[in-house]
């Protein structure tokens, strides 16, 4: 397939993809946070222990991945040179398209803790044992440190990644490959700035994109590429990811993982695209449109 032709069916094969990620991003919300190490056997707590880990905590993480990658490259694609009037038009969409529901959300999970624990209050039951803390926490702390609605974080990166997007154009236009370098640099030591909004994980895959949308190239091609080794790679890094979990290093190799496994859900899509017809891909389309606006 042509460079062009690359180019041009490259938002259908998103679009198409839109909709898995969706369902993916639910599986990524079914497990708590803490994770236990595996116990290898077939027993079966042990089986549902590894293939849960596996889905939700794993595979189901590369959602977050293509997101930022797909808001980066979106950013810079139609931009030639940096356009001051451009940035402005696609903050102000932002604020419709992101910072609005980010704020209803969190809002809304707010409001639905107070009244549920002020009826336990009036019925003559005691609250949650958290209430006593959650109702002195800040604004601030609310709606943004935390968020409340903890999945949005998310949300709060991609904003924050947005109003920066003029410090990735400087970085890249100036620097190239080597900034990209230095993200990931930075992305795999799991080296945080202490401020909410600028996780590692935002700014490497957001720059990734910002600097695959800057210099024009083609993620379909870029996947097609070198979907073969990612996929071995990615094998290699899930199961030592997974043989780590519970442990200080588990975090560096599941980032090293998260790149290669982010390539084959490129590539995955590629093929759903293939195969499936106009029809079905409209169906995908609506079913990611009502599954996003339902998390």
């Amino acid at each position: 397939m042509s460079e062009q032709k690359l180019f041009q069916i490259q938002s259908e094969v998103i679009q198409t993809l839109k909709a898995p990620l969706v369902i993916l991003v639910v599986f990524s919300h079914m497990l708590p946070f803490n994770q236990d190490p595996l116990n290898l056997s077939f027993e079966s707590k042990d089986i549902y222990h590894f293939v849960s880990e596996l889905i939700s905590h794993h595979i189901a993480r590369l959602t977050t991945c293509c997101y930022f990658i797909f808001s980066g490259y979106f950013f810079f694609i139609k931009m030639d040179r940096w356009n001051t009037l451009d940035y402005f038009n696609k903050l102000k969409k932002n604020i419709k398209t992101l910072l609005i529901p980010y704020l209803i959300w969190n809002l809304a999970i707010i409001i639905a803790t107070h009244i549920k624990n002020l009826l336990f209050i009036k019925v003559g039951l005691p609250p949650e044992d958290s209430y006593s803390i959650f109702s002195h926490l800040s604004l601030y702390e609310l709606f943004w440190k935390m968020p409340v609605n903890y999945p949005l974080w998310f949300i709060r990166d991609l904003i924050i990644m947005s109003i920066f997007s003029p410090l990735f154009y400087l970085l890249f236009n100036y620097t190239k490959f080597g900034g990209l370098i230095f993200l990931f640099v930075l992305y795999v030591l799991v080296l945080e700035i202490p401020a909410p909004g600028f996780s590692s994980i935002a700014m490497f895959f957001f720059g990734l994109g910002s600097f695959m949308g800057m210099f024009k190239y083609s993620m379909l091609k870029i996947c097609l590429s070198y979907w073969k080794i990612a996929s071995l790679m990615g094998i290699v890094f899930l199961v030592i990811t997974m043989s780590y979990m519970g442990t200080p290093p588990y975090e560096h190799w599941k980032r090293i993982y998260l790149v290669c496994g982010t390539i084959c859900l490129f590539y995955f899509g590629i093929n759903l695209y293939d195969v499936i017809n106009e029809r079905l891909k409209k169906k995908l389309l609506q079913y990611h449109q009502l599954l996003f606006s339902s998390i």
